[in-house]
């Protein structure tokens, strides 16, 4: 009678092969990962700068102004665009927008309105200006916000702030990388640049 020796189980040479492949696989995984949040990053910008073109259409085009808000929320940066038409509705600010986020957000809030997710909260947002002029800052939970609008006269913009103050040349988006938003004041040209 033959002996039949059991050799279920996994050679050393075979084991060594199964973690190599994991480790590959983990590695393509993480890296997907990364290219995917610098993808959320790279969206935003884009949808902010097509938003801006929108507006400035929608103000050269139709009555009254109209301004696009970003602003923060619990759960990442928000956005909403509003046409203030002159002697309309002094809720906001008859035909100057929406002067803070407090207005803003009283307005919001009695429309029952959230506006439209611009990026979630991994990505953080700012409104850079030149020397001297304080950054805004729209972290998840904040209470600021940018207000941009154009001047109906010439299409150059018109405010780039928090409803008062200087002119923020510059939107910068961060998450996993970098993008600005870069405005020209006199003419009211933006574009979008990696960091």
């Amino acid at each position: 009678m033959r002996m039949v020796k059991d050799e279920k189980g996994f050679s050393l040479v075979e084991l060594i092969i199964v973690m190599g492949i994991m480790a590959i696989a983990a590695t393509m995984i993480m890296a997907s990962m990364g290219y995917i949040n610098r993808g959320k990053t790279e969206k935003a910008a884009s949808t902010l700068d097509s938003k801006l073109s929108y507006i400035q259409t929608e103000t050269l085009t139709k009555a009254g102004t109209t301004y696009l808000y970003l602003y923060p929320k619990s759960d990442g940066i928000y956005y909403f665009i509003k046409r203030a038409e002159t002697g309309g509705n002094t809720a906001d600010g008859d035909g100057t927008g929406f002067a803070s986020y407090t207005e803003l957000n009283t307005y919001l809030t009695s429309k029952s309105i959230d506006g439209t997710r611009l990026c979630g909260s991994q990505v953080k947002a700012s409104g850079k200006g030149g020397s001297g002029v304080t950054d805004i800052n729209l972290a998840a939970g904040g209470s600021d916000m940018l207000k941009i609008g154009y001047k109906k006269s010439t299409g150059a913009f018109e405010c780039c702030n928090n409803g008062s103050g200087s002119f923020r040349t510059s939107i910068v988006l961060t998450g996993k990388e970098t993008f600005t938003v870069k405005l020209v004041e006199k003419t009211g040209k933006h574009k979008v640049s990696a960091s």
